[in-house]
């Protein structure tokens, strides 16, 4: 009976493939170690003599590691510092929100979704308050300073009138 590919050549062809991968594993192998020896430099010949030097280069990998709070007020504090570095506005909704401050790792403060959009609201209200606060103090500062003017202007009496003042 015949095989197509022939039955000697089918018990070889694997045993070849493992020798090539193992050639290709360790020459893998030997051109990282060489990639990240730190004495490359002083095998292959000083840089210094060539009138230059090469830069260290060293990969550098950083985990992206969420932050950590001890407690939920601080977790939700350094969200509300977020939301204010960002420029958030109270009348903002959620999802442009969420735009401009998901690529922050302080948006992963709060672990829950539902905990990060509860904050936002928060923060909103308070930037409300906060905003109508100033709007009564800038009022009233503005009323006093007023009455000041018309009390110490020279031109101004008790018996003038609006029209002519």
């Amino acid at each position: 009976a015949f095989v197509a590919g022939g039955s000697s050549n089918f018990s070889t062809y694997p045993s070849q493939r493992d020798q090539r991968d193992q050639r290709f594993d360790q020459r893998d192998q030997r051109d990282q170690r060489d990639r990240f020896d730190d004495s490359l430099p002083e095998r292959l010949g000083s840089d210094r003599q060539l009138g230059y030097s090469a830069p260290d280069v060293r990969p550098s990998f950083t985990m992206n590691a969420d932050p950590e709070y001890s407690t939920f007020e601080e977790a939700e504090a350094a969200f509300f510092k977020l939301l204010k570095r960002s420029g958030v506005q109270p009348d903002w909704s959620w999802e442009q929100t969420m735009r401009a401050t998901i690529k922050d790792p302080q948006y992963r403060a709060l672990k829950d979704p539902r905990e990060r959009k509860a904050a936002f609201e928060k923060y909103a209200v308070d930037v409300r308050l906060q905003e109508k606060d100033k709007a009564k103090e800038r009022l009233a500062k503005l009323k006093s300073d007023f009455g000041i003017m018309l009390r110490r202007h020279p031109e101004i009496k008790h018996y003038t009138r609006w029209k002519t003042a």
